[in-house]
């Protein structure tokens, strides 16, 4: 389709599938700005040899000019050479992209899934990009409330496997039930079913009926809060989710029972964030590259400046912001409200209990500072987050931890052994190793740490997120 000059169409529950151009595979939009719901873009490309002496870019569409609204689409197994494997935008180009999915698309330069130049700032709202290649979006991009693999600055937005109910695939052309690499020379993608799994219930086109899965979809009831539920059935959280189907009437099912998934992402070496749809809680948080402004909690440690950052503090802060540390701490910081070893404060959706952090055989954090770790209770799940601690006897206090997140760098903290005694003190069904990969300790102290642990270990990178219902996956 070529749309030009003031040529506002209005789309709805279309398919474009298999179409090639120079630019645009599925959709060339110049001047002009259409509306697209329900619409799908799937198996388009871009082929330089139909006009040589131009670059082809936007596997399924191409904007120049352009701010088409792009609404509950699904873009998977577009192709382009070079930019932008599903759309590419250029020359002013704003198109407002909301709870779109792109998946399985190939650029074979950058922009997976989208890529933008020349003053194009496309938005995105309650989009899930994952698994397109080699990157989700380059250029320009608002993004909020969206899952993109990698991660990517702004509000809301979460980095974790979406848990389609069937992700599509490349395979080999002569047998496809054969996965090959997206770079395969006869490679062909194998369309998949991108609702999202949930143990509430989810619908299945090919039964045409709610079925209920193992796992829950971190998507879901994790879009803007400001966007209406629309038409999702109950019970929906009343939260609109993420990806293609958010705010329709297949969109999956909350958790129903009041069970709500905790999710904790590891920012990098002591920063820790832990959130449930109702509350957001860091820890030392530091190594930021965005001002989130979303912490109904903020939790440090000890005065270090490698856990007490007051500018990464004002990052994730709001005017509702709790502040919670060591008296020595709260001082510095200049209001908060202290806390001591032993000491659990209630709050709402949250509880927080200091524990003990000293060293035993070393100066750097001793036992009369009276610094702590934390014990998180929130959605039902116990987080303990030991902050810089020697292996003491305080641990074998502690009773039913979900997860366990301990030191194992050494030199100021346990090390990677001392932290696998922990495992066997603390007993806790998950254990993650951080204060590694930056001031001390090494990736190959995370894996000692999972050769000798006493429990099940997931050894995180920076940035990743993980959640209660697959944690132990």
């Amino acid at each position: 389709m070529y749309c030009d000059n003031d040529s506002n169409l209005t789309l709805t529950n279309c398919t474009f599938a298999m179409n090639s151009g120079f630019r645009g595979g599925g959709m060339y939009n110049c001047q002009c700005n259409p509306t697209l719901t329900n619409c799908t873009f799937t198996g388009n490309f871009t082929c330089s040899f139909l006009i040589p002496d131009l670059s082809p870019c936007g596997g399924a569409m191409y904007n120049t000019v352009s701010s088409p609204a792009i609404n509950n689409c699904i873009f998977s197994g577009n192709v382009t050479v070079p930019s932008g494997g599903a759309i590419s935008n250029k020359f002013g180009s704003i198109p407002i992209l909301t709870n779109c999915t792109f998946t399985g698309n190939l650029a074979h330069w950058m922009g997976g899934a989208m890529h933008s130049e020349y003053e194009s700032n496309p938005v995105v709202i309650n989009c899930v990009m994952w698994g397109n290649a080699p990157d989700q979006i380059t250029g320009n991009a608002i993004v909020s409330y969206s899952n993109i693999q990698g991660g990517f600055p702004g509000d809301g937005n979460i980095d974790i496997d979406p848990l389609f109910a069937e992700p599509g695939y490349w395979a080999d052309f002569n047998d496809p039930n054969i996965v090959v690499e997206p770079n395969h020379p006869e490679a062909i993608w194998v369309d998949g079913d991108y609702h999202l799994k949930s143990q509430a219930g989810r619908w299945d086109p090919n039964s045409q009926s709610w079925i209920q899965d193992d796992l829950t979809s971190p998507c879901i009831d994790a879009g803007d809060p400001n966007s209406p539920v629309g038409n999702e059935p109950e019970p929906n959280g009343g939260r609109i989710n993420m990806g293609a189907y958010g705010g329709t009437q297949q969109a999956s099912m909350s958790l129903s029972d009041g069970v709500k998934v905790a999710y904790i992402q590891w920012i990098g070496h002591s920063s820790v964030k832990v959130w449930t749809e109702d509350v957001v809680v860091y820890v030392d948080p530091r190594l930021l590259t965005s001002s989130p402004h979303d912490a109904n909690v903020v939790l440090v440690t000890h005065s270090h400046g490698d856990h007490y950052s007051p500018t990464h503090i004002a990052r994730v802060s709001g005017p509702q912001t709790q502040f919670i540390a060591p008296p020595d701490v709260v001082q510095q910081y200049g209001q908060g409200q202290p806390i001591a070893p032993g000491q659990t404060i209630q709050l709402e959706n949250v509880s927080v209990t200091g524990v003990a952090a000293y060293n035993t055989n070393k100066p750097n954090h001793p036992k009369s500072r009276n610094w702590v770790g934390y014990v998180i209770e929130l959605g039902s799940k116990r987080i303990y987050i030991a902050g810089d601690t020697d292996l003491i006897e305080e641990m074998r206090t502690l009773e039913d931890i979900d997860v366990a997140i301990l030191p194992v760098g050494g030199t100021y903290t346990m090390n990677a052994t001392e932290a696998a005694e922990a495992t066997q003190y603390i007993q806790p069904r998950l254990a993650i190793p951080y204060h590694w990969g930056s001031n001390v300790g090494s990736l190959s102290d995370a894996q000692r740490f999972a050769q000798l642990a006493a429990c099940p270990v997931k050894i995180m990178t920076a940035g990743e997120t993980i959640s209660s219902d697959n944690w132990l996956e």
